[in-house]
């Protein structure tokens, strides 16, 4: 919901108790001097700014859609906190998203969408943070989480959180060439991070260790036992580096630092992040995937559409299909995959718009790696000019028009 339309419902609701049928409640006079005060005082609490005077002014308080583009100037200004101040841990963040009905994930699985709303995933997670308790899990413990993206994933992760305990997200190849290496390798991983106890796709846990391995379709079949929240200052993630260069090693990060990454990626969100649309390909288990996708996306109240990394690696430009598809307002994913060469044949029968770019390694909010621009980009001639003013960098296209790589879409 626009903060706009936000502003117009609770007019219609609260202060005249019934639809208006005008154009605009505020530029049609239809609140008397009460009804104004009351409308500051709910839009200074609902989005934790303060009017001046001037700003009260006619001019700059005489419609709904003013009114909006003040607060939405005001914000963006502040670069204030995006979660409620009473928020200090990840699971405390989900349900205060849920209770404004807002945070949602879809996964594009092979067999279609599979939406999971933030109220639901919530409800999944309480049920299998219960089922974790039960097995002597908490305050303290630390608990694996291992397999592609889908929703067992997620609410395995937040059932961690709502234990107590901290997760820790395990790698793993989409490719498994050697199962032996996979499972000594795993096996150290997981006797390093002290879990006890691994939530695991049931097609790898059967390949796993089985002392401390188990299906992610166990915590579902419930339990009841009591739940010991964490603070602030308490773990919530282990996560390990690549591994590429030397060992991985562990980073330790509480929910605060957490909340603290998702304020400050939220802030470069829409104004009202229910009208924010995240797409993206990377694995929970990297920090991309695990920050934005997972935690900030449902926190804040955005909605997130996940493609699962193993049908990305298997066609690249499905990612950039599903742009259009799902009306993204951005999209990002590791930098490895901006490097993919995309096929100018199967980059020609794209027709598709972005309005934001995040480009993994760039200074600059908005740019688009080189490689993909010079292959892949097919857009409208009027919408470069109206992007290039502050969404995509200057000349961002100009490769892929000189080196016809790519047909221009008119």
């Amino acid at each position: 919901m626009t903060t706009e339309r936000r502003i117009r419902g609770y007019i219609e609701e609260y202060l005249l108790e019934e639809p208006f049928t005008g154009a605009d409640p505020i530029a049609e006079e239809a609140l008397d001097s009460v009804a104004i005060e009351e409308l500051i005082d709910f839009l200074e609490a609902e989005y934790s700014v303060e009017f001046t005077d001037q700003e009260l002014a006619r001019e700059s308080f005489g419609s709904a859609r003013a009114v909006a583009a003040l607060i939405e100037t005001k914000r963006r200004l502040a670069g204030e906190r995006q979660l409620p101040l009473a928020v200090s841990t990840i699971p405390e963040a989900l349900v205060a998203a849920t209770l404004r009905g807002q945070g949602t994930l879809v996964f594009h699985l092979e067999g279609g969408p599979v939406r999971l709303g933030g109220e639901e995933l919530a409800e999944r997670a309480e049920a299998a943070a219960r089922w974790l308790a039960a097995r002597g899990i908490g305050h303290g413990d630390r608990v694996g989480v291992m397999g592609p993206n889908r929703p067992q994933w997620a609410v395995c992760a937040y059932a961690t959180w709502m234990a107590g305990a901290a997760l820790v997200p395990l790698q793993f190849p989409l490719r498994m060439r050697d199962p032996a290496a996979l499972a000594e390798s795993t096996g150290s991983l997981v006797r390093a991070a002290g879990c006890k106890l691994v939530l695991a796709d049931p097609a790898l846990a059967s390949r796993l260790p089985p002392d401390r391995v188990t299906s992610w379709e166990e915590p579902s079949r419930g339990a009841r036992a009591e739940l010991t929240p964490p603070g602030p200052d308490d773990p919530a993630v282990l996560q390990f580096t690549s591994g590429s260069t030397v060992a991985p090693k562990g980073a330790v990060i509480t929910h605060a630092a957490m909340l603290a990454q998702v304020d400050a990626t939220a802030g470069t969100f829409r104004p009202d992040p229910a009208d924010e649309i995240v797409h993206g390909w990377a694995p929970f288990f990297h920090d991309l995937g695990l920050s934005l996708f997972l935690v900030t996306v449902p926190v804040v109240g955005a909605t997130c559409h996940v493609l699962p990394t193993e049908r990305f690696a298997r066609d690249p430009a499905e990612w950039l299909r599903l742009v259009p598809t799902v009306e993204a307002s951005m999209t990002t994913g590791r930098s490895q995959g901006g490097r993919r060469r995309f096929a100018p044949p199967r980059a020609a029968r794209m027709r598709w718009t972005c309005a934001r770019w995040r480009s993994p390694g760039s200074r600059r909010k908005g740019s688009i790696p080189p490689s993909l621009t010079s292959e892949v980009v097919v857009v409208p001639r009027d919408t470069i000019q109206k992007t290039t003013s502050g969404k995509l960098p200057r000349g961002a296209m100009r490769a892929a028009y000189e080196r016809g790589a790519v047909p221009l879409s008119t």
